[in-house]
């Protein structure tokens, strides 16, 4: 197997971990949605800050740029006394890119 082959090879690999990160976002979503209305019910915020460790690690990973960097302000919120405003402005902005994401970079 030459360079190109394996590169290729890698590409395709990659194209289905996105897809099937894609296809996860839903059930992502609503896990995050339940942490949330938990988090604004009084409850403890561990299980909100993983699950957007989680979308923030993973989709930075398969090239999912932006939700990467639009959750790391809400992951390092959750880690720290911030307002409720705060907390409220940043998750809508997760929600948001969880709609629509954007197409992921080629990592190769």
């Amino acid at each position: 197997m030459n360079d190109d082959d394996l590169e290729a090879l890698l590409a395709l690999e990659m194209k289905k971990l996105q897809d099937h990160f894609l296809s996860e976002i839903p059930h992502r979503r609503a896990a995050l949605e339940g942490c949330w209305n938990e988090v604004m019910a009084g409850g403890p915020l561990e299980e909100l800050r993983q699950q957007v460790h989680s979308l923030r690690g993973t989709g930075s990973t398969l090239g999912f740029v932006r939700l990467g960097e639009i959750a790391t302000p809400l992951e390092h919120a959750l880690k720290e006394d911030v307002e409720r405003s705060t907390l409220v402005v940043l998750y809508k902005n997760v929600l948001e890119e969880l709609s629509s994401p954007e197409t992921p970079k080629s990592l190769m």
